[in-house]
This record gives C-alpha cells, sequence and structure tokens, in this order.
C-alpha cells in the first residue's frame, strides 16, 4: 500500500499470526505490513482498503494487511507416508500354505508338497524339535 500511514509499533521475529494477533489486541492498529523473509511486523495507524493503491516497487516482500479480515490458517502437514509392510520371512515352502500355532510356535504346511517349516522363540517353549510332520 503506498500510504499505511504511522507505525505505531514494530517487532522483529514475529509470525504472520503472532503479527495479526497483535493488531487485533492494539486498539491503535487499523491494518499491519509483514515481511515474511525478515519475520518483521509493522503495526500502522491507516485504516487501508482493498481499493488503496500499491506502493511501485514493492519493498522487500512486505504485505499490507487490513485489521479483522482473517488470514487464513496454514495448511497442516500431510500425514507422514507409512512405512511399507516387511516382507514376510522366507520360508522356503513357496505355494499353498496352513499356518498352525500354539502360544508359543507356529508351523507353516505346504499342502501341495507336504514341506514344513517350524519357527518360534524357545524363551516361550517354541522349540520345534519335537514337531512330527509325519
Amino acid at each position: 500500500v503506498a500510504d499505511e500511514g504511522r507505525e505505531i509499533y514494530a517487532m522483529s521475529g514475529a509470525t504472520l499470526f503472532e503479527c495479526e494477533e497483535l493488531c487485533d489486541r492494539t486498539l491503535a492498529c487499523r491494518s499491519f505490513a509483514y515481511s515474511l523473509v525478515q519475520k518483521s511486523c509493522h503495526l500502522k495507524d491507516a485504516e487501508v482498503t482493498l481499493a488503496d493503491a500499491a506502493r511501485i516497487p514493492a519493498y522487500l516482500d512486505f504485505k499490507t494487511f487490513i485489521k479483522g479480515t482473517q488470514i487464513p490458517a496454514p495448511a497442516p502437514p500431510p500425514a507422514p507416508t507409512p512405512a511399507p509392510t516387511p516382507a514376510p520371512p522366507k520360508s522356503g515352502i513357496a505355494g499353498i500354505i496352513d499356518v498352525y500355532s500354539t502360544y508359543e510356535a507356529f508351523v507353516a504346511l505346504n499342502k501341495n508338497t507336504g514341506n514344513a517349516r517350524c519357527w518360534g522363540s524357545s524363551s516361550f517353549g517354541g522349540v520345534c524339535g519335537d514337531v512330527n510332520f509325519a
């Protein structure tokens, strides 16, 4: 905006939303100028409108905002991409299988070939040495 009026307060290191809130809470503030690059907020006493002439050339990346107009909230960050499901360990028994289990061990049985694999944690009784595959 070519004529922003007098500066009534300046703040460095602010976000656009902090600048907007500060203007909303400051009685004398009618508009504010904000630089995203510098994170610089400047409260102004002039009541500007959309019809006001633009400052040419513009000063850095400053933009003028009208008090009371809501700045849209930033879009939430996209949800993280879920990690791919890890492939099951190779069992060496490709084909049609059934899986049987107790609470301690698992057995995968290939119905076409009769081959089977057993796995489990020996600390929980998952010992496969005594399994009879016959």
